[in-house]
């Protein structure tokens, strides 16, 4: 049976679902549409206070933008769809990822035919543990996720949409707090190495956050953000997690 995907897409990005297109050719194992992605910045201040949370910018910050209040709103209206239309479980791309030609997913969705909440990241940047709950061939495992980042290419089951839509909305966390939907509930694992990838640089959510004229005192602020990241990255590893990195 073919599965079921959301490619999330801005109706002004026609370059990207172009691409995307050409891409979702060579899967026909992939019953897929293009999901309208909610534009943050053309939400109305009426919209904003009843979507976002006050917390979402106490706890991010300058990140806290409206393209990112957009991202978690398009990603809680696909897990609302899935659990309207009774779906068992969906692969959910951003239109900018790039597909391996094999993505594994008869073996990948057997984790998420079951009634507790599961998703599974097909791209890198997590933190995972060392043993894997099983293996997919010779190259690819799948491994708990301690901690991660990106929402480019995820599998999710019915049971996790359902959890996630009675925490995260009204907006409070970007679409990527993996940490903390772990701490919902949600069983969250990876594939490593990565069978999903995305561009680099920044994309309209990264150009959102940055301000090169922002105060000097933010300006040390963020920097001592970004320490405290690497500290953590440090923290992680001597506990005994290993990170997995983006390999193309």
């Amino acid at each position: 049976m073919r599965e079921k995907t959301y490619v999330v897409n801005m109706v002004k990005d026609v370059g990207k679902k172009t691409a995307m297109e050409a891409q979702l050719a060579s899967h026909p194992e992939l019953d897929w549409q293009f999901w309208i992605a909610v534009e943050g910045r053309k939400l109305t201040p009426e919209q904003q206070s009843e979507m976002i949370l006050p917390a979402f910018k106490e706890r991010y910050g300058r990140l806290a933008s409206l393209p990112a209040a957009g991202c978690s709103l398009s990603h809680i209206s696909i897990y609302r769809d899935m659990v309207a239309n009774d779906i068992s479980h969906a692969l959910i791309l951003e239109d900018d990822a790039r597909l391996q030609s094999d993505l594994h997913l008869d073996e990948i969705k057997t984790l998420l035919e079951t009634d507790r909440p599961v998703a599974v990241l097909l791209t890198p940047d997590f933190w995972h543990t060392t043993t894997p709950i099983s293996k997919i061939d010779n190259k690819h495992r799948i491994f708990p996720v301690y901690d991660g980042y990106m929402t480019s290419g995820y599998m999710i089951n019915k049971a996790a949409a359902r959890l996630l839509i009675k925490h995260i909305y009204p907006v409070q966390y970007t679409a990527d707090a993996w940490e903390i939907f772990i701490s919902f509930g949600l069983h969250l694992f990876g594939v490593v190495p990565h069978m999903i990838s995305y561009p680099e640089g920044l994309g309209e959510i990264g150009l959102s956050q940055k301000n090169n004229d922002e105060p000097i005192i933010l300006k040390i602020r963020h920097f001592c953000g970004r320490q405290k990241a690497k500290l953590y990255s440090s923290i992680l590893y001597l506990r005994g997690y290993r990170h997995s990195a983006r390999m193309w």
